[in-house]
This record gives C-alpha cells, structure tokens and sequence, in this order.
C-alpha cells in the first residue's frame, strides 16, 4: 500500500478472494477517509514460494465513523486451561451484539497481524463481556488482541485498545470426519436443504457441547454457530438449510466443535456447497 508518501505492507485475509476467484473485497476505516491509496496484491502460494505482483490500482477512500464506542479492554486477559478467553470490559464500558452487524479482532502473535471475522454472540447479553475460544494449535501462543465492528448502518466503528494474553489450550480428543478431498461443489436440493455425507469417520452431537463452521464465500469468512442436532443420528452426515438469500452462492466450509471438556476440536477439511433456492 502507498498512500501518504509512505509503503506499508498489509497481510490480509485469503479469504477476502471471492470463491469463484474473480473478487476481492476490502473495508477500509474512516481514519482513511479522503486518502488515496495505491495497492498491489501478492501472496504466498501453498509450497510458500511467493508470487508475483498484480498491477496497481489507485483507490480513494470514503468512509465516516461509526457512532458506536468501542468498550475499554483491560490490558492483560487470560485464557482458562482448555482456552477460553474471557475479557470483562473495564471502566463500565460496554458492547452489545445488537449494535454491531459484525464484530472483528485485529491480533497480533508470532510477529504476524491478523484480522479475524468474529461472532456478535461472542459477546455477553449485557455487553460487559467478551469470550473467545482458541483450539490447542495455539497452546503457549501470546496474542495481542483489539476488537473493532461494524455497526447496524455499516459503518466501521474504530478500534478497541490492546489486550494482551498467554493462551493455554490442550488437545480435545474428539477426531473431526472428513469429506472427500477436493471434490466438485455440492448442490443442495431446489428447496436449499442438504445432508452432507462424511468420507471417513463420524461425529455424534452427544460428543458436542457446540458446533460451529468457518464458512467462506463472496470473499469474506464467517464463523457460524451451529446446532449439534444438525448431525444425523449415525454421526454419518450433517444436515444444512439455506435461506433464498444463500440462492446462486457457492460457499466453502469447515466444521468444528467444543467438546464435552470445553475443548476445541481441529476442523474438518473443507467442503464445497452450491446453494439453489427455487
């Protein structure tokens, strides 16, 4: 990115890539409003060989701030002994689901930053707290975390202040299926239901306490909080239905879980879906 009279190099999400591969969105914050940024997209290819450059392209900003104050986090958090983060807002200052139509983090670990779309619900019924659970991937990882959001006019609010945490999280012993590797999308039925079928192994809701997917399509990433009953009673598939807002869109998901332990679970490999709603 040049804008300013300064280079700096942003790492973003793959995620923001439409599936189809023909997009990319971005969301700028209204501390850019005004400012014309030039950028050029590169990435790092799954041998980790990095590619070329694309051609610039010169953007000019609009966006005004959000009315919605973001909550003071306290400077040091710390994660329970299966990883759960749990954050109490300081100064009594608070943040509530329906403020936001989103709510994201920009983290900081292993000198990389991240931005990660994150679940409203995260937060409690009376704004006061935030809870986040990491799976044991990150176990001894230090993180330093800001929450920011958009809210319900889809205005990006600005960011929280930094709260830093040592996170501890052993392995959940629930093995995740798997689905057939890379296969074509799936289509659902005319009416956007599907019983998606596992390859190999099974997965009971009995074994879950939550189940959630990390679903990417039109060039974002949502995690969506699910219901273990969506899983057929042999633990042999998992049953989806899709609104006619979905219609037409092709989505990539990973399912996942919290175990009867509070642990994470490791995520299935992805499936693709091609959702019809006559």
């Amino acid at each position: 990115m040049t804008y300013d009279g300064k280079i700096e190099y942003w790492k973003l999400d793959p995620g923001m890539l439409a599936v189809d591969g023909k997009s990319f969105v971005m969301q700028f914050e209204s501390k850019f409003n005004g400012k014309t940024i030039k950028m050029e997209l590169f990435g790092f290819d799954t041998g980790g060989s990095q590619t070329g450059f694309s051609n610039p392209i010169n953007i000019t900003v609009t966006s005004s701030p959000s009315a919605v104050a973001m909550p003071t986090l306290p400077t040091t958090s710390t994660t329970n002994s299966v990883g759960k983060l749990t954050v109490n807002f300081s100064g009594g200052t608070t943040l509530l689901a329906s403020q936001l139509n989103e709510l994201w983090a920009r983290v900081n670990y292993d000198s990389k930053t991240e931005y990660w779309k994150l679940d409203p619900g995260m937060l409690s019924v009376d704004g006061a707290t935030f809870t986040m659970q990491f799976d044991s991937k990150f176990d001894g990882t230090t993180m330093k975390m800001e929450l920011f959001g958009f809210d319900t006019l889809s205005k990006q609010t600005g960011f929280s202040n930094i709260t830093t945490f040592t996170i501890t999280s052993s392995a959940s012993s629930v093995v995740m299926p798997t689905f057939p590797a890379t296969p074509p999308p799936l289509d659902t039925e005319t009416t956007g239901q599907i019983d998606i079928p596992f390859f190999s192994g099974s997965l009971l809701a009995s074994q879950l306490t939550e189940l959630w997917a990390k679903v990417v399509y039109d060039g974002k990433t949502e995690y969506w909080m699910l219901d273990p009953g969506m899983l057929a009673v042999d633990g042999l598939s998992v049953y989806m239905d899709f609104t006619s807002a979905f219609n037409g869109k092709y989505l990539q998901l990973e399912f996942y879980g919290i175990d009867n332990d509070g642990q994470l679970t490791g995520f299935t490999n992805p499936v693709n879906l091609h959702v019809i709603v006559l």
